[in-house]
């Protein structure tokens, strides 16, 4: 003779299922249909805004970096040929300081120079 097996009742799955979210809706007191679509509807409203929240915020992001990496770029060009004309200017008054002291220097030594009114 076999021993026979007894095989203890299961519940269902879906029951197992609820069991498991009834504990959270008690806390959160969503026992009642009216408190259920409430819920619904607040998360309806808040993921939708959140989701479209967060997606301005980074191309925001984005584009203000875009935007300040090229304004750096132009203030940088900018300076550095306010700085290259400058240092032109800076030469050219050099050259013509170095040619008008020559000139001073050279022309009262040289032979045959006139004498300068004092």
């Amino acid at each position: 003779m076999e021993p026979t097996v007894t095989e203890q009742p299961r519940a269902p799955r879906s029951s197992v299922w609820e069991q498991a979210l009834a504990q959270p809706f008690r806390t959160v007191r969503l026992d009642s249909i009216r408190n259920k679509i409430l819920a619904f509807a607040l998360l309806a409203t808040l993921i939708p805004s959140l989701s479209t929240t967060w997606l301005s915020y980074s191309q925001n992001k984005h584009s203000l970096q875009e935007k300040i990496t090229r304004e750096l770029q132009s203030v940088s060009a900018e300076t550095a040929r306010e700085m290259d004309l400058w240092l032109k200017e800076r030469l050219y008054d050099l050259r013509v300081f170095a040619t008008r002291s020559r000139r001073t220097w050279i022309a009262p030594h040289s032979p045959g120079a006139r004498p300068r009114a004092a």
